[in-house]
């Protein structure tokens, strides 16, 4: 989103938004600054596409108010044991719904439970949001990205061999480029579009460059990296 105002609808019509609930990934102290400066109010939420909307913002915006009818807990994710308020670990879902029920579903995410009251008055619990993710899978633009599906483009190709997936960015807005090997660089910009195309149908994110090296040159003791900082 740039600073121009936001007056005109696609179809003609002016119109001046004032609220908006905002979810999927998370939203930054600074990209909330940009919504004030034209004067939206902004609400934050917190959910899966498995679960729904697990926690929402009420209008003192001090954390997240958990949902009606989940079952939600903080664990440690090495043992699975629940954790007390205020301590960061996992956050694992139980959904009781007759078509589709979740038992003890671990998101990947942390976040954790705060003890004190809301300011609001609502005497519903809260959480501090997302705070951070556990494994190796990233959310870029709304979508997970997993190693393993990078490691399944790659394998599309006999010429290529290691990679690195790096996530960055730029203007509040994701970048995900790829650094891989390649037998000859000469030989590059004849696999670079159908390497794009690859990406696109198998990750369902696009990748914003991507960049050869010759094999054997790569070093990385992770495959994706996020450089992302949530500020």
């Amino acid at each position: 989103m740039d600073r121009r105002s936001i007056r005109q609808h696609a179809l003609g019509t002016d119109f001046t938004i004032k609220k908006a609930f905002v979810g999927a990934e998370p939203f930054t102290p600074t990209q909330r600054e940009l919504f004030t400066e034209h004067g939206i109010d902004v609400y934050q939420g917190y959910g899966t596409a498995d679960v729904g909307c697990i926690a929402f913002e009420c209008g003192v915006k001090e954390g997240m108010h958990l949902s009606a009818g989940i079952l939600f807990e903080i664990v440690d994710s090495n043992t699975g044991k629940q954790l007390p308020p205020d301590e960061v670990g996992e956050v694992v879902i139980t959904l009781f719904d007759e078509t589709y029920p979740l038992i003890r579903f671990g998101t990947g995410d942390l976040s954790k439970l705060i003890s004190a009251d809301c300011p609001c008055g609502l005497a519903i619990e809260r959480i501090a949001g997302f705070m951070g993710r556990i494994g190796d899978a990233v959310k870029v633009r709304g979508l997970f990205v997993h190693p393993r599906q990078m490691a399944e483009v790659i394998s599309s190709f006999p010429e290529l061999g290691d990679f690195i997936l790096e996530i960055t960015q730029e203007n509040s807005r994701d970048v995900m480029k790829l650094k891989v090997e390649i037998d000859n660089l000469n030989a590059s910009e004849g696999i670079r579009n159908r390497l794009e195309e690859r990406i696109q149908d198998v990750i369902r994110v696009r990748a914003d460059g991507c960049e050869f090296v010759l094999k054997g040159t790569l070093e990385a003791d992770q495959r994706v990296i996020d450089r992302r900082e949530w500020k």
